[in-house]
């Protein structure tokens, strides 16, 4: 097993961030991306978010932006090129590009894919649809293993077929395919019923 924060790949326990790369506004936790600010409240008019922490809106006197950058109407640095500019959602503005997809260059964990600048559970994407945009291409084929379960810790079991450390935690599900099983029999059992009425 891996500690927590961790992932098992190619027989070693790895960062569990290691090879994830977060659409624009997120970063990597625990092999997850999140919106750092998503939870956080700054004082609206001495500071903003800037990855989980709050810092002194540019605005205010000594944090000039560097240079290439402007301070924007929310107090946030921004590429000159992208002052004023709002794109539309799924959208985020680049430096010397204008509007680009918010999903381009990002690697999302293994079973996410990235979809309107956010990784989403595989389990969300109707099949058939469009992965917005997810790295396909390297060895990892754009995917990264997640250290997934609780932020603060957790893991989940390699699948089948891997070599290596394990993974693997106690008290998760089997993955044995039962009802088909259950079915067959049901299915003789019907079948069985009927010859025995026609005799």
């Amino acid at each position: 097993e891996c500690p927590a924060g961790q992932r098992c790949r190619a027989g070693s326990c790895v960062d569990a961030c290691d090879g994830v790369v977060c659409p624009d506004g997120q970063d990597c936790r625990a092999g997850r991306c999140l919106d750092l600010c998503a939870d956080l409240s700054c004082d609206p008019e001495c500071s903003v978010c800037d990855g989980g922490e709050c810092v002194a809106r540019c605005n205010l006197p000594g944090n000039a932006c560097a240079a290439g950058e402007l301070c924007g109407s929310d107090g946030t640095c921004v590429p000159t090129e992208c002052s004023g500019v709002s794109c539309e959602p799924g959208s985020t503005c680049r430096a010397g590009r204008g509007c680009v997809d918010a999903c381009e260059g990002a690697v999302c964990p293994t079973g996410e894919t990235c979809m309107m600048g956010a990784c989403v559970s595989n389990m969300s994407v109707m099949p058939g649809g469009d992965d917005a945009g997810m790295e396909t291409d390297g060895e990892d084929a754009g995917l990264v293993e997640p250290d997934a379960g609780p932020i603060d810790g957790g893991r989940i079991p390699t699948r089948r077929g891997d070599g290596g450390c394990s993974c693997a935690a106690a008290g998760v599900p089997s993955e044995t395919p039962v009802a088909p099983m259950a079915l067959g029999a049901l299915g003789l059992g019907f079948v069985m019923a009927r010859r025995r009425r026609r005799r």
